[in-house]
Order: structure tokens, then sequence, then C-alpha cells
């Protein structure tokens, strides 16, 4: 019997269109039950059998670390923002150079004199900070780097520029 390989890849989004291409440049065509809007896809191949899973980008990383997929086309920085017992369960095998995020700190229109990381640390000082995003321990990375203190980072699932 032909071993089944579990792959998971984005079920929308910038990473989706990417993530086929790689498919048609290897002459792999997914077949699907439901049609275009399916969520489960086969390849069918002499050699092995390959069942896509379209799934949301951070679902891949956790169907990885929990072991219901084989492989997985999702971001760098939902890896690095997952906690580290499922990166140590994760090889990131190749950098498919597509897809990119940029993380990005925005503050109020009114701290007119906020201009640096610098700024935030001195007004941080003064009065604790809240920072609302979907990056987590990203950004707590960052602002420790950057010896930005007294500020709390609260996780958002949602639509993060509308929770200030």
């Amino acid at each position: 019997m032909k071993k089944e390989i579990i792959i998971c890849i984005s079920s929308k989004g910038r990473l989706k269109p990417e993530s086929l291409n790689i498919f048609k440049k290897k002459k792999l065509k997914i077949f699907s039950d439901k049609g275009e809007r399916d969520l489960v896809g086969y390849v069918k191949n002499k050699n092995f059998n390959l069942k896509i899973l379209f799934v949301h980008a951070r679902e891949a990383v956790d169907a990885l670390a929990n072991s219901t997929a084989d492989v997985a086309i999702s971001g760098k920085d939902l890896l690095f923002n997952s906690s580290t017992n499922v990166q140590k369960k994760i090889k990131l095998y190749k950098d498919l150079d597509f897809g990119h995020a940029s993380l990005k700190i925005f503050k109020s229109i009114y701290w007119i004199d906020c201009a640096s990381l610098l700024d935030v640390s001195e007004i941080a000082r003064n009065k604790p900070l809240k920072l609302i995003t979907k990056y987590r321990l990203l950004v707590e990375n960052f602002l420790s780097e950057k010896n930005v203190r007294n500020v709390e980072v609260i996780d958002s699932n949602g639509a993060t520029e509308i929770a200030v």
C-alpha cells in the first residue's frame, strides 16, 4: 500500500496562491470531491498519495507539532510566535521566500512627542502601556531586545486594528 502524506497549506490569503503554484510547477494536480472551496484535496501518483488539508496558516503549524500533518507551508512568523515546545517539534526545511510579513508598531496620533522606541520606553516608564497583537511572543521578544519595559502585550485573534 502506498503511503499517504498529509500536507497542510493555507486555505486563503497571500500564502495560498504561491503554495498552489508549487504543486503546479511539479505537475501535481490537486483533486477535490467538492470543488474549489473544498478543504481537503488529493494528489494521486503511482508512487505516493498526497492528502492536502486547506487550513488557517496558524493551524498548519499546530498540525505539524501534533503530528496530524507530515508537511506544512506556513509563515515563519507563526512558527516563531508559537511556544518553544511547538518550535522544538518542527524542522524548518526550506525558506520559500514568499508571503512576507513585517512587524509594525503603531501609536496614537495624540502621542506627538513619540518618535522612537526610546520615547516609547520613556512613556512606559511613567505609565504602563498595553499593546495588542496577533504575534505576542514576537512583540515581547522585540521589545525586550530593545529594552522597552513596563508593557503588557495582549493577544488578538481578530481585527487588531480596531482594538485600540
